[in-house]
């Protein structure tokens, strides 16, 4: 039980010291895409803008809230 329990811990330290779906979004939004058919490069410029857009805003907004992992209020209109 006890072995069990640290493991579990371990598991869940090492997960958060390595967060991989942050450093996979980072690669996707650096890596250079080449669409060729037009309707599909539009759609995926529009998908890459937004993206990066909403990454700027969540960066912008949790750089003005210093506890940004807490929960949220439950009277927050």
């Amino acid at each position: 039980m006890k072995t069990a329990v640290k493991r579990e811990l371990a598991d869940k330290k090492g997960s958060a010291a390595q967060d991989l779906d942050k450093k996979l979004l980072v690669l996707r939004k650096q890596a250079k895409v080449e669409v060729l058919k037009p309707g599909m490069k539009e759609r995926f410029e529009q998908q890459s803008k937004q993206l990066k857009e909403s990454d700027m805003n969540s960066a912008t907004s949790s750089a003005s809230k210093p506890n940004s992992t807490s929960a949220p209020a439950a009277n927050n209109q």
